[in-house]
């Protein structure tokens, strides 16, 4: 069920069609369709320390998303920089289909959601510049780099 909602186009996909697959996925762990991914999602947190000379560092999200998981990612407000690790994962955006395979680096802009469905087991990870440091200021980072909405990008 959950290679079909990638495999079923080769064109890029609207904000809506995005937000609708995830949407989508509750009824599909409930009907057994699909596993819970945030089960078997595994996430560590990377910080730098503090560049005195700018005021900030750099945060780095790595997540560990498992063969066959289906994952929604959020919405950012600023550029930065995707590393796949180690694994294959197909991705769908407004940008279109695409395949990374570990290794690769690749940007993100201010407003890309993506829709990865992993075809092996993959590491992925993203690099933000933040004021905000440590495991204590999460919800400040996250505050900082996602948006909630596409209203609230606009808005930004």
């Amino acid at each position: 069920m959950t290679t079909d909602i990638l495999s079923a186009t080769q064109t890029p996909l609207n904000r809506e069609q995005i937000l609708g697959v995830q949407e989508l996925i509750p009824e599909l762990v409930a009907s057994g369709g699909m596993l819970p991914i945030d089960d078997l999602i595994k996430t560590m947190h990377h910080f730098t320390a503090r560049d005195p000379k700018y005021g900030c560092g750099m945060y780095a999200r790595e997540l560990f998303i498992p063969k066959g998981g289906l994952i929604v990612g959020k919405i950012h407000k600023r550029p930065h920089l995707n590393i796949v690790l180690k694994g294959k994962i197909s991705v769908l955006s407004e940008k279109g289909k695409h395949y990374f395979e570990a290794p690769c680096i690749l940007p993100s802009n201010p407003g890309d959601k993506r829709i990865g469905y992993a075809e092996e087991d993959t590491l992925w990870v993203s690099i933000h510049i933040t004021e905000h440091l440590g495991e204590e200021q999460l919800e400040a980072i996250e505050d900082d780099v996602i948006a909630q909405s596409y209203e609230e990008l606009e808005a930004a």
